[in-house]
């Protein structure tokens, strides 16, 4: 029998508790990495998952029959469509569930008239930048970083242990 199906819809506030247990889940991927680049208990606090579903930014991967696999958040930073966060329980890594999450934040993205999506991650783990790299996503220079993006990165690089770096990339859509 093949791979289970999956389809991507809108997160509801019956969510909620599940987009927490999936982060979690996803982020001990990190643990087996020689040097764990940041503290594995660390989720997006509720009050950001709140208002991505009222703002129609949250978007859940389900599988017929079974509790949502992953989901991805897009957020606005400055002027430009940006990817918070995509997160697939790693049971249902490879089967193309995150790429579909951010194709359907790419769409959500020309929707609303934006021409690329950018996001910050890690340059060098695998299921990082190198990942993102594959899907058409390019890594920004520092002179390309608007202030509101170089903002993103320097919060973030705040949380991250040392030997790790974070960029920006984008994509035109």
């Amino acid at each position: 029998m093949g791979e289970a199906a999956f389809y991507i819809r809108g997160a509801v506030e019956a969510d909620m508790h599940r987009l927490s247990e999936i982060e979690l889940e996803a982020a001990s991927r990190f643990e087996a990495l020689p040097a764990p680049p940041i503290a594995p208990d660390r989720c997006l606090p509720y009050a950001v998952l709140h208002q991505g579903i009222r703002a129609g930014r949250l978007w859940a991967a389900a599988v017929p029959g079974r509790q949502i696999v992953g989901f991805a958040l897009a957020d606005i930073v400055g002027n430009m469509a940006f990817l918070s966060e995509v997160d697939v329980l790693p049971a249902y890594g490879r089967r193309g569930i995150g790429r579909a999450l951010i194709e359907r934040v790419g769409t959500w993205a020309k929707e609303e008239g934006f021409s690329r999506l950018t996001l910050t991650t890690f340059r060098d783990i695998p299921w990082n930048g190198p990942y993102y790299a594959r899907l058409g996503f390019c890594e920004l220079t520092d002179d390309e970083l608007s202030s509101d993006l170089r903002a993103v990165l320097d919060a973030e690089r705040g949380h991250v242990l040392a030997g790790w770096v974070r960029i920006a990339m984008t994509k035109a859509l």
